[in-house]
């Protein structure tokens, strides 16, 4: 079975960058990351552990409550700074269809 390929305009949504995307100064970090996209996943991948793996390597993941979670200032970040603020619109993810735009706020 031949692999689907996505269409010009679809690609091109998932190449760029966007507020929540975009590196800025930091993108120098991710020089050595590998530019093979099924490379790339299998990195992203062995980045994260299950809690339920800790056993599986001798780790104990530490427990996180909801009292250990700063959610008010969390909560002021977002509704203070714009750049984090939910947009009014969006670009969609619609892989083979091609990207398009929807209203979230009038």
């Amino acid at each position: 079975m031949p692999t689907p390929r996505l269409a010009s305009a679809a690609a091109a949504f998932y190449v760029t960058q966007s507020p929540f995307s975009d590196p800025g100064d930091l993108a120098a970090l991710y020089a050595d990351l590998p530019a093979d996209p099924r490379e790339l996943a299998r990195t992203a991948r062995d980045l994260v552990l299950h809690s339920l793996e800790g056993d599986l390597f001798a780790y104990a993941a530490p427990e996180v409550t909801t009292g250990a979670v700063p959610f008010g200032a969390a909560r002021r970040l977002f509704t203070e700074n714009d750049g984090l603020r939910t947009p009014r619109t969006v670009t969609t993810l619609a892989p083979f269809n091609g990207p398009s735009r929807t209203v979230l706020r009038g």
